[in-house]
């Protein structure tokens, strides 16, 4: 898959991409992933309170480090976990954001282990490795 530029919806978009330098990459994807797993919690449009602004309202307040507040997420039972990986995926540095096969690895947990033991996501084992299986149809 090639990337491109100047595509995307800009309340979605890493800051990385934002750079006239950067495409994008897995890294922002996984920011990007970030942001619909919020969406879907919250059940609130990205940057809602930015509503009647310019994307380039967005685009800067993105850049400065803003995002989404976690706390507009609806409660449920044993999700700490869903937290912690959005924030990582979150991270203003690329580098320091997940890998796509992270993110399966980590939400392949049992929610209720993380409860219990939040080192779990970076030195347990997943219920099951989704990564290798061949989803060929």
């Amino acid at each position: 898959m090639k990337n491109t530029e100047g595509t995307g919806t800009f309340s979605y978009k890493a800051p990385e991409v934002y750079d006239d330098s950067e495409k994008y990459s897995e890294k922002s994807d996984v920011f990007s992933f970030g942001i619909i797993v919020w969406e879907v919690m919250s059940r609130l449009k990205p940057f809602y309170e930015f509503n009647s602004a310019f994307h380039t309202t967005i685009q800067m307040e993105i850049n400065k480090g803003v995002r989404p507040n976690v706390k507009d997420m609806r409660s449920y039972n044993n999700f700490e976990h869903i937290i912690f990986i959005i924030k990582q995926c979150w991270s203003q540095d690329p580098d320091q954001r997940p890998t796509i096969k992270a993110l399966i690895f980590f939400l392949s947990f049992d929610p209720r282990s993380f409860r219990y033991n939040p080192d779990l996501l970076l030195t347990g084992r997943p219920l099951r490795d989704i990564c290798d299986e061949d989803f060929r149809f």
